[in-house]
C-alpha cells in the first residue's frame, strides 16, 4: 500500500516517506502508544502538524534515564523492538508477543 494515513504523530516514518507499507507500520504505530503510557509524553510532538510530521519523519526516539532508568530492560528492549526504523527488522506481532 502506498496511500497516506494515519494521525501526525502516530504514523511509521514509511508511510510519511511513500516508501510503501504493511502491517509492520501498525506495529510501530503500537510502539509509539507503548512509548506514550510508559513516559506520558508525546514521541513526536510538536507545535503544529507541520512540525509534527516533520519529526515523525525523522524518528528520532530518546530514551531519557529520567524517563526509562527506573523501567526493566524488558520493557525498553520491547518498545526499541517495536520502534525499529526500518520495516524488514521490526519485530512482528508475534514476536512481540
Amino acid at each position: 500500500m502506498y496511500q497516506r494515513c494515519g494521525t501526525p504523530g502516530y504514523v511509521a516514518p514509511e508511510i510519511l516517506n511513500d516508501q510503501g507499507y504493511d502491517q509492520k507500520s501498525d506495529i510501530f504505530s503500537a510502539g509509539i502508544i507503548l512509548y506514550m503510557m510508559v513516559t506520558g509524553k508525546h514521541l513526536f510532538a510538536g507545535i503544529n502538524n507541520k512540525e509534527t510530521i516533520k519529526k515523525n519523519m525523522e524518528c528520532q526516539i530518546p530514551y531519557p534515564p529520567s524517563s526509562w532508568g527506573h523501567l526493566s530492560p524488558e520493557l525498553k528492549n520491547l518498545t526499541m523492538q517495536l520502534l525499529e526504523r526500518e520495516p524488514k527488522n521490526r519485530v512482528t506481532a508475534s514476536g512481540a508477543l
